[in-house]
C-alpha cells in the first residue's frame, strides 16, 4: 500500500514534468492554437488565390494599355481626364486585391491542413 505522502509526491511529480514538457515545446509554456482547415475552405481559399492572381494579370494589362493611350499626343482634355480617372480606379482595385491576397494568405498560414 502506498502512503498518502507517496501519492502527492507522485501527483507533483507528475505536474512537474507537465511543465517542463509545456516550456519545452514553447518559452511562454502555452502552445499556439492553430485551428484545422476545412477541405472545402482550404479549396475556396486556393481559388481565392488564383482569382487574385488571375486579377492582377488582367489589372496589368489593363495598365499597359492605359499607358499606351497616354502617349497619344492628340488627346483631348476630357479624354486625358477620364484616363486619369480610371488609372485611379484600377489602383483602388490593386490595393482590394492586394488585401484580399493578405489576408487568404495568413488563413492559410495561420491553419493546419486538415488530416
Amino acid at each position: 500500500m502506498s502512503t498518502v505522502a507517496e501519492k502527492v509526491t507522485n501527483k507533483n511529480a507528475a505536474l512537474e514534468y507537465g511543465v517542463v514538457e509545456m516550456n519545452r515545446r514553447r518559452p511562454g509554456g502555452k502552445k499556439v492554437y492553430k485551428p484545422h482547415l476545412a477541405t472545402k475552405v482550404k479549396w475556396a481559399l486556393e481559388d481565392s488565390m488564383e482569382r487574385s492572381i488571375a486579377a492582377q494579370r488582367r489589372m496589368r494589362s489593363v495598365l499597359e494599355r492605359l499607358d499606351e493611350i497616354h502617349k497619344l499626343a492628340d488627346l483631348d482634355m476630357r479624354v486625358q481626364a477620364h484616363l486619369g480617372k480610371l488609372d485611379h480606379e484600377l489602383f483602388g482595385l490593386a490595393i482590394e486585391v492586394a488585401d484580399l491576397e493578405r489576408v487568404v494568405t495568413a488563413a492559410l498560414a495561420e491553419s493546419k491542413p486538415a488530416k
